[in-house]
């Protein structure tokens, strides 16, 4: 009769201990679930499985958007592109319209190495591409 319950409890700890790390990969109270899965064995981790994952609210929503050099994915508040090291045109949404108007960003004013115009500098640079638009800085 010994082993029997020696054998149940390995079981329930190991149940416990399953039930808990599957708690901790979906956000869940691990201590809560250890010994819903020791007390109640399988039953307790195919609930565990079933219900979904929380969402973790600890991360700020991060939206991409696709170079347009490259054409690889990056942040959409990215500045310079990590892949092909080039600056990149800030997004400015105009509220009334929804309209999306590509601007280089006013914090580029030192001149990039990784730039193709080879020593012109982002604010001059800013400042030709605004007279195009019509604007000045």
């Amino acid at each position: 009769m010994g082993i029997f319950w020696f054998a149940l409890i390995i079981q329930g700890v190991i149940s416990g201990g399953f039930c808990a790390y599957i708690a901790s990969q979906k956000n869940k109270d691990s201590s809560e679930w250890f010994v819903l899965g020791f007390l109640f064995s399988i039953l307790a981790v195919l609930a565990l499985i079933a219900i979904p994952n929380e969402n973790n609210t600890d991360q700020p929503d991060i939206t991409l958007r696709t170079c347009p050099y490259c054409a690889e994915r990056i942040k959409k508040q990215a500045i310079f592109c990590r892949f092909c090291q080039k600056d990149l045109p800030v997004l400015n949404h105009d509220s009334e319209t929804n309209a999306v108007d590509l601007q280089y960003s006013e914090n580029h004013a030192i001149t990039s190495k990784h730039s193709e115009n080879n020593g012109v500098s982002l604010k001059e640079q800013m400042r030709l591409y605004n007279q195009k638009k019509g604007g000045n800085i």
